[in-house]
């Protein structure tokens, strides 16, 4: 089952970051078809040209391996999707000096360098602040590399323009790598992940590498048409929907308002982008994940049901209740027995209370089944089959035999779908019903997706519904999922015309030419050729989109923002009001380094700051600018509930140290005072209870009788994060303006950043 779902998250993830314009690591289908036995043989050295020890020693030379250094695994694996045997050799130090881990793969046939990955406690904390590296040295020393080591390859590598342009920019930050990528290309076209990745650490040393070059790729060739007519049929036939975008990045997580494209194929169910992949031949849209032409929706005008029912809220099922409508749900046979029930409760992605329960057939081996219920609701929200009868088909394709229809396969769809949601149907549309080919074989149906989307007065919920897998040879149902209906929607008024949001769109987009080879369903005996299709991408121009993040249009605005309501600047226009500040320099930088949202063109560097407003820059500035902290379910403030726009911030402030949480109240709404971003400051950085202590970071000040913790304002002072006035007076009690909070917020993190690696 565990593979199941990392197969389907693999490729998901490789249709948004192709189509958006991203690059994937390689290594994610390596690693993928790496865990399955099936794709993994045993291989002797004696077939290998690369002996273990020349292995070792073409390793040593390319990276420098310390002497702390031992080795930890030596491993010949015969790699079919790859369609490489290689050497994977790793070092580790466990020394109290360094902790740290070196892996090299390298082809035992050719020699080629296929992977690098080190780690090492030496690195330091991550920081937000950008890398301080040479950027151009970096680029010509990889340019070097690839020359050096990749001879053979070198002249169908090209950097990639977008890869080097985001390295370029500082936008990495604690949660991405600084990547180069170079593109593999096939008479002047890039082949979709195909090529070398470089990333580097904030000094610009070498971390990773991963290096794909599929050698028994065909590709197609012939007439192709302009990139031209392509984007034209595009945006002719592209429209603009207003829909509702969740955010389960929190509890509670406000619903927004987005444009987004309306759903007219099988795979775009959830862009909120205008994407498409387009055969470059035919013109027709292809689905990425199969090269094979994409499936139009059904788009059911009607609802399961046209009848509202209410939901029960509080049942409060025990463990016997669950178990019970869990039984109701899945198939069981007399040679399964309970495995496990659990009961928890969570608030990502939402808060609810639910039991998990799972059986597993006697010998241990050829049958899981798992269903997940509400306990206040008594839905069924999901439900996982898994057994050999598909380890067998995706072994061998001659096993899979189709007896069910696609119609069949909707019906029966449905029909799970009423019983496990009875109260959800008025608001249920059908809409796809998609065949799961092996290997893109139209007679080899491995089972029917079948997609409910959730519409509330004719409008899209994006990501909510029910999702639903029938098996073409059983009709069984394999795999259920249920998800939404917990979060309030907002009143749809105030938005621009779909005109307006197209107009808005369309030239920001562009086609470009790549080539496709499909990931196969089974990599079978590494002899089979996988045929590259010649393919255009339709995506934006503008490439400063922060990676992995969803995008969207604010419905109201036309603005674009980030996925949990951080505005993106993607307009381009200067600065236009920090120009003559007394903080115009660090400002700047500050912008430069993308740690300060800035919005038409400004900063509002003058705007006087609450203490809730504070936070949420503290918070964006470091980097965290999309919800990334979870939050938790018991508010630490009574005044800063999980429904506040500060919550988020305040409380993963509070999980950081930098907030006490003594009080009952935080007060969002009062000043942000300088005597409180000094207390934020020296918490950060781990002195709080040093600086408590009379006498040793005191400092003469005017004003030090109206402080509560004089060695906090000397030690800010110190390490000359914040200054005095003329009349050395500290000013604890006045308020911060966004420019000073922010200046101070840098200088901090310059500061904490020395600190770390020391």
């Amino acid at each position: 089952m565990e593979k199941r779902r990392q197969y389907r998250w693999t490729r998901a993830v490789m249709a948004g970051v192709i189509l958006t314009g991203g690059m994937l690591p390689y290594n994610v289908f390596a690693q993928e078809v790496k865990a399955d036995k099936v794709a993994v043989s045993t291989v002797q050295e004696t077939d290998t040209a690369i002996k273990r020890e020349e292995a070792i020693k073409k390793a040593k030379q390319i990276v420098s391996i310390p002497d702390s250094y031992k080795e930890e695994r030596v491993e010949l694996d015969a790699n079919n999707y790859l369609k490489r045997t290689q050497w994977n050799l790793s070092w580790r130090s466990d020394t109290p000096e360094e902790q740290g881990g070196i892996t090299v793969s390298i082809d035992a046939n050719d020699g080629t360098l296929l992977s690098i990955q080190r780690w090492s406690s030496q690195e330091g904390l991550a920081s937000p602040l950008p890398p301080k590296m040479d950027y151009e040295k970096v680029i010509e020393d990889a340019r070097s590399f690839v020359k050096k080591q990749y001879g053979p390859y070198a002249n169908n590598l090209r950097l990639n323009a977008d890869s080097e342009k985001q390295f370029r920019s500082n936008t990495g930050n604690q949660f991405f790598d600084h990547s180069l990528y170079f593109e593999r290309l096939e008479d002047g076209v890039p082949v979709v992940n195909q090529g070398l990745r470089l990333s580097y650490d904030r000094k610009g040393n070498m971390r990773y590498l991963d290096f794909s070059w599929d050698k028994k790729l065909t590709f197609e060739k012939g007439q192709v048409k302009s990139k031209e007519e392509v984007l034209k049929n595009y945006t002719d036939n592209l429209q603009m929907e207003v829909a509702y975008l969740p955010n389960t990045d929190r509890p509670n997580g406000k619903v927004e308002l987005a444009y987004v494209p309306s759903v007219q194929l099988t795979d775009s169910f959830y862009g909120t982008l205008p994407t498409a992949a387009i055969d470059a031949r035919t013109g027709k849209p292809l689905d990425i994940n199969t090269g094979l032409e994409s499936g139009y929706t059904v788009q059911s005008a009607t609802p399961l049901s046209s009848t509202s029912v209410s939901v029960p809220t509080n049942l409060k099922l025990d463990a016997d209740q669950a178990m019970a409508r869990a039984r109701q749900m899945v198939q069981l046979d007399d040679k399964m027995e309970l495995q496990g029930k659990s009961y928890r409760e969570e608030t990502m992605p939402y808060k609810r209370k639910i039991w998990d329960i799972s059986w597993q057939s006697k010998d241990g081996t050829s049958k899981y089944t798992n269903a997940t219920v509400d306990a206040e609701t008594g839905e069924v929200i999901n439900m996982n089959s898994y057994g050999m009868a598909y380890d067998m088909k995706m072994r061998d394709g001659a096993a899979i035999k189709v007896n069910v229809t696609q119609q069949q396969a909707q019906a029966k769809a449905e029909e799970y779908v009423r019983r496990a949601v009875p109260g959800r149907l008025s608001s249920l549309y059908i809409a796809s019903v998609t065949p799961n080919l092996y290997n893109g074989d139209p007679d080899k149906i491995l089972n029917y997706s079948i997609t409910f989307v959730r519409k509330e007065k004719g409008v899209r919920v994006i990501g909510e519904g029910a999702w639903v897998t029938v098996d073409a040879e059983t009709g069984d149902i394999t795999n259920y999922n249920f998800n939404g209906f917990k979060q309030s929607l907002p009143e749809i008024k105030n938005v621009i015309s779909p005109e307006q949001a197209k107009e808005k769109i369309v030239g920001l987009l562009k086609a470009e030419l790549n080539y496709l080879a499909p990931s196969p369903y089974n990599p079978s005996d590494g002899k089979t050729n996988r045929s590259a299709k010649l393919m255009y991408t339709i995506g934006l121009k503008d490439k400063t989109f922060l990676p992995y993040m969803t995008q969207y249009m604010d419905a109201r605005t036309g603005e674009w923002k980030t996925y949990g309501n951080q505005l993106v600047n993607n307009t381009g226009l200067p600065v236009q009001d920090i120009k003559g500040h007394a903080l115009e320099k660090e400002l700047q930088k500050i912008i430069e380094a993308n740690l300060i949202e800035v919005k038409d063109g400004k900063v509002n560097p003058d705007q006087k700051l609450t203490r809730g407003e504070l936070m949420n820059l503290v918070y964006s500035m470091h980097r965290y600018l999309y919800n990334y902290y979870p939050g938790v379910s018991n508010p630490t403030f009574s005044d800063v509930g999980q429904d506040s726009e500060y919550s988020q911030a305040v409380e993963w402030a509070v999980q950081q140290r930098l907030l006490k949480k003594e009080a009952m109240n935080f007060d969002p709404n009062g000043a942000a005072t300088r005597e409180f971003i000094a207390d934020i400051v020296v918490r950060g950085l781990g002195y709080d209870k040093l600086a408590e202590i009379d006498g040793v970071f005191d400092i003469p000040l005017a004003d030090a009788a109206s402080m509560k913790h004089k060695g906090y304002a000397g030690l800010v002072k110190r390490l000359h994060i914040m200054n005095t006035d003329a009349q050395n007076e500290f000013e604890p009690q006045r308020q911060l303006t966004k420019a000073e909070a922010a200046v101070i917020l840098y200088r901090y993190l310059q500061v904490k950043e020395k600190v770390s690696i020391q």
